[in-house]
C-alpha cells in the first residue's frame, strides 16, 4: 500500500510539473515552448551508462594552469580520444533493442568511423566522454542535450557493425537534429553545419518587422511577456528543484531574440541585468528574479544557500540567461549591469567570466557563454583592458581540437580586444 501511495504521489508530482509548463506556453502564445524539466534517474537512463568502463574526456586537459606571472601557458595540450590500438566491438547483447537512430557499416570500415565522429563531435560543439569498452561516447551539447552514441558487432552477421544513438536526457526534437547529423556524417555526407548559435540581426529585424505588422490588430488585454515573466518569478522562488530549473529555461529561451523576437528579448534582458520592471505594477513582484540569476552565475548558489545546495544545471542556465542577456544591452547599461552585479553580489562579474574561461578545457561549455558574455563586455574600455590575449588564446586551442563553437567566439573575442 506505501508503495503504491508513493508511485501515486511522484505520477501527481509529474502531472502538476506538466501542467505547469502549459500554463506557462499559454501565458508567452508566441514565445518557443521551454524543455520541461522532469525526472530523468530512470533504470533505462542508468543501462546507458554502465559502470567500469574506461573513460577519457575529449575536452583537452592542460598539465599546468595558467601562469599569470609570464602571461603564457608553458604546456600543451593534449587531445585524448579512443585509444588508437586494440580496438575492438562489443557484440549486442541479445535482448538489446536498437533504437531507430542506427545504422550499419562494414567491421573494416571501424577506424575510419570512429575519426568520422571525432570530428562530427568537433564540429557539433558536443562535450563528450568517451569509453573504450563497449566502444561508446558520452556526449552533451550547449542546449544540455545529453546523447550516447554506441558501436556494436551485429549478433547475426560478425562483418557488420552497428552505430546506435540514443537520447539520454534533453530535447526530443533537438536529439533528431543532431542523431541525423551524426548518423549522416558516418554514411559519407557533408557535414554542413553552422558554428554560430545566433541568426543574424539584419534576419531578427525583419522578422521583428513582419511580427509586429502580423498581429497589429490584435486585441490582447494582458501583456504576455509581463505574464510570462510573474511566472518564471513564481517557478524560481519555488521550493522544488525542478520547478527553479524550469523558471530558469524559460528565462533562457526569453532572452534569446532568435526565439522570442528583439523586443521581448530585449525587455527580459533589462529586467534579469538591471531589475527594471516590465510594467509598472510588477516592479516589487520581479526584483528577486534579477538577484537570484546573478547570485547563481557569480556564486553559483541560490541566495540564502550554500554552493551544494546548488546543482550545476542551475548555474549553468543562469550563465546563459546573462550571456544572453549582455548582448542586447547597451554600452551605458552594460556598466550598470556590472554595478549591479557588484551591488547584489560583492564580486565582479567580468572575474567570474575570466574564471569559467580559464577552465575552458575542463568545461568547455561554461567557457563558451563567458566568452559570448565578455565579446558583449569588450565594448567597454575598461573591460577589454582587463581580459588577457593568452587566455583567450588557450581557449581558442581546446576549441580547435575538440568545439568549434569556442574557437568561434574564441576568435571573435581576439577581434574585438585588437579593435
Amino acid at each position: 500500500m506505501r508503495r503504491f501511495r508513493k508511485q501515486m504521489s511522484d505520477h501527481i508530482d509529474n502531472e502538476a510539473n506538466y501542467f505547469t509548463g502549459s500554463l506557462y506556453r499559454a501565458a508567452v502564445m508566441h514565445l518557443a515552448e521551454p524543455a520541461l524539466a522532469r525526472p530523468s534517474s530512470t533504470p533505462e537512463t542508468a543501462k546507458l551508462f554502465p559502470t567500469g568502463t574506461a573513460i577519457r574526456q575529449s575536452a583537452s586537459v592542460p598539465i599546468n594552469t595558467f601562469n599569470t606571472e609570464k602571461m603564457e601557458f608553458t604546456t600543451e595540450v593534449n587531445k585524448a580520444t579512443w585509444k588508437k590500438e586494440g580496438r575492438v566491438l562489443t557484440r549486442m547483447g541479445m535482448y538489446h533493442p536498437l533504437e531507430i537512430s542506427h545504422i550499419r557499416f562494414p567491421c573494416d570500415r571501424l577506424s575510419e568511423v570512429l575519426d568520422f565522429l571525432e570530428e562530427v563531435f568537433r564540429a557539433l560543439s558536443l562535450r563528450t566522454i568517451y569509453h573504450d569498452a563497449p566502444l561508446a561516447a558520452s556526449c552533451e551539447s550547449l542546449e544540455q542535450l545529453e546523447l550516447r552514441v554506441s558501436l556494436w558487432k551485429d549478433r547475426k552477421d560478425s562483418a557488420e557493425a552497428v552505430l546506435e544513438v540514443q537520447r539520454v536526457l534533453g530535447d526530443s526534437v533537438l536529439f533528431c537534429m543532431y542523431a541525423k547529423r551524426i548518423l549522416n556524417a558516418v554514411r559519407g555526407e557533408k557535414l554542413e553545419l553552422a558554428v554560430s548559435r545566433h541568426v543574424p540581426m539584419p534576419a531578427l529585424r525583419k522578422a521583428e518587422y513582419t511580427l509586429q505588422y502580423a498581429m497589429r490588430e490584435t486585441n490582447i488585454s494582458e501583456d504576455p511577456v509581463v505574464s510570462a515573466l510573474e511566472i518564471a518569478h513564481n517557478l524560481i522562488c519555488a521550493d522544488r528543484h525542478d520547478a527553479r530549473i524550469l523558471g530558469l529555461e524559460s528565462l533562457c529561451i526569453m532572452t534569446d531574440p532568435g526565439k522570442t523576437g528583439l523586443e521581448t528579448a530585449e525587455r527580459v534582458a533589462r529586467c534579469v541585468l538591471l531589475g527594471e520592471a516590465a510594467s509598472q505594477t510588477n516592479h516589487a513582484v520581479l526584483a528577486p528574479i534579477q538577484e537570484r540569476v546573478l547570485t547563481l552565475t557569480v556564486l553559483g548558489a541560490w541566495p540564502g544557500t550554500s554552493i551544494r545546495e546548488a546543482g550545476k544545471r542551475d548555474a549553468y542556465l543562469a550563465l546563459v540567461t546573462v550571456a544572453n542577456g549582455l548582448r542586447l544591452l547597451a554600452p551605458a547599461d552594460l556598466t550598470n549591469a556590472l554595478n549591479e552585479c557588484v551591488r547584489l553580489t560583492g564580486v565582479e562579474l567580468v572575474e567570474v567570466l575570466l574564471a569559467k574561461v580559464e577552465e575552458a578545457a575542463h568545461h568547455p561549455h561554461s567557457a563558451y557563454f563567458a566568452l559570448e558574455a565578455l565579446e558583449a563586455l569588450c565594448s567597454l574600455p575598461a573591460v577589454r583592458g582587463h581580459i588577457q590575449v593568452p587566455l583567450v588564446k588557450h581557449a581558442q586551442g581546446v576549441g580547435s581540437s575538440s568545439h568549434a563553437a569556442l574557437a568561434s567566439v574564441s576568435s571573435r573575442v581576439l577581434v574585438a580586444l585588437e579593435a
